[in-house]
């Protein structure tokens, strides 16, 4: 098993309904991902895809407010089975990275997908819930991300619900604890 050389920091954003239901049965349908050199935390590069859900291919109109993401966005893109071996293929050697969420949830998506689509999970089992080593390191409570982000002073970048935004602020957060 190679060393983990990064951290990989990823948003997902997955198909909702209002009141929550069918939570199940969420999607993911936007990919937003930073890669971290462990030695250093320089940004590595980032990945956004959108993808294509299958189970219910039409976007809920909440959905769709919530995220800004539109219908015509996961239509062009590929399903999870042809968009994971582009952010495989873009990560490297996905063992040598280690999994990093804003709370758990995206790592569920990610090992649910997984097994819906007959994939293999491909990360190494370390992952870092992002909200609760803020908590710990510097909070003493668990607060949404955008609270976090005032609370070290830093602006946030871009709107909310966007993965590749929420990917990078997170990453500024995780920087800003460990060197600051």
């Amino acid at each position: 098993m190679p060393a983990l050389t990064h951290y990989l920091v990823v948003d997902l954003e997955a198909t909702c309904w209002a009141g929550g239901e069918r939570r199940s049965e969420a999607e993911i349908i936007e990919f937003g991902c930073v890669k971290l050199l462990r030695g250093g935390l320089q940004e590595d590069g980032e990945f956004q895809s959108f993808v294509r859900p299958e189970r219910h291919p039409k976007l809920s109109e909440y959905c769709t407010r919530l995220t800004g993401i539109q219908q015509r966005d996961v239509d062009a893109a590929g399903n999870f089975s042809a968009v994971m071996p582009r952010l495989l293929e873009w990560i490297g050697e996905p063992t040598a990275v280690t999994f990093c969420a804003w709370g758990s949830y995206d790592r569920f998506l990610m090992q649910q997908s997984c097994r819906f689509y007959r994939l293999p999970y491909p990360f190494d089992p370390e992952f870092i819930d992002l909200r609760l080593e803020f908590r710990d390191r510097f909070a003493g409570r668990i607060v949404p991300m955008p609270q976090a982000m005032k609370m070290l002073g830093l602006e946030s970048n871009g709107p909310k619900h966007s993965a590749i935004n929420d990917a990078r602020n997170a990453a500024r957060i995780w920087r800003e604890l460990l060197v600051g």
